[in-house]
């Protein structure tokens, strides 16, 4: 209970600062906290928050049953061979997905701009004695890659954690970039129920960056509580979605809404129904000037 109550007055300030802003002192803190930096950066600090606890991993264990079926279908639809295949996670965080890939006898590259995950994601590929290419990159700027390399992408839980406008645009042609010329992608993100317009960028970013949150997370066995600043998020309605990944020149083939487990468990483990809902978009890139 303590935790709902938590995350209703954390709505209610977002809320707040969305509508009325936030004192200057309040604009400093945060832009001392940034020191020049992106504000997606800032995840960074959650992952060093949860193993300074002496938690293993932020997110704990594998990746979840629903995504690893997610992955399965995909593939019984578009069958990809393991042997010819170059992958691509794109914020593959503590490499779960990516390792689960691999040891499926994928060739994987799993990016993402913290350093801390990454690190723990190496961790964890050793372990499951699984090889796989990670690099502290930003998904933004992908320029150390070359472009046309991969066959297939993978966004889980990426592009809604982007949430100007122009960063989103940025990171959905990186993504195109470094894709071969009919290339899949599947991307699983959070979606709106609707469409979401943010009319202040800045204010909608400060409604995360000023609040404060907590997380659960496994430590020895039990439930260690860690505190830290949000980050930004954004979902997106289906259209919305569909729109960014065709502008970006995709060509969208197919979507359907996936919830990462069913609403029984819910109620069984957190004791209440949650409205989180993912996109499941299968894409594939076209060439330039080339119309679905």
């Amino acid at each position: 209970m303590a935790a709902l109550f938590r995350n209703y007055l954390n709505g209610l300030k977002r809320v707040w600062i969305r509508h009325v802003g936030l004192s200057r002192h309040a604009q400093e803190q945060i832009g001392r906290r940034l020191q020049g930096r992106a504000y997606y950066t800032m995840f960074e600090e959650i992952y060093q928050a949860a193993y300074q606890a002496g938690a293993q991993e932020l997110f704990g264990g594998p990746a979840p049953r629903a995504v690893r079926r997610t992955i399965d279908r995909f593939l019984e639809q578009y069958p990809l061979l393991p042997v010819d295949t170059q992958v691509i996670d794109f914020g593959c965080g503590e490499g779960a997905v990516a390792v689960y890939l691999a040891q499926r006898g994928f060739s994987v590259t799993g990016v993402d701009i913290s350093a801390a995950a990454i690190s723990r994601a190496q961790t964890v590929a050793r372990r499951a004695q699984a090889v796989v290419h990670f690099r502290v990159t930003d998904a933004l700027d992908l320029q150390e890659l070359p472009g046309a390399r991969f066959d297939w992408g993978l966004n889980i839980g990426c592009l809604h954690m982007i949430v100007r406008d122009e960063d989103r645009r940025r990171h959905l042609k990186e993504m195109w970039r470094v894709m071969k010329p009919g290339g899949l992608l599947l991307s699983i993100n959070e979606l709106a129920r609707r469409a979401v317009h943010i009319k202040d960028p800045d204010r909608y970013l400060q409604s995360f960056l000023a609040v404060d949150e907590a997380k659960q997370v496994d430590v020895a066995g039990g439930k260690v509580a860690i505190e830290y600043k949000g980050v930004g998020f954004r979902r997106a309605s289906t259209a919305q979605y569909r729109r960014e990944f065709e502008d970006a020149g995709f060509d969208v083939l197919k979507t359907e809404i996936f919830r990462l487990e069913p609403l029984w468990r819910q109620v069984m483990r957190r004791g209440m129904l949650s409205n989180q809902r993912f996109l499941v978009l299968c894409a594939r890139k076209l060439l330039p000037g080339h119309q679905p």
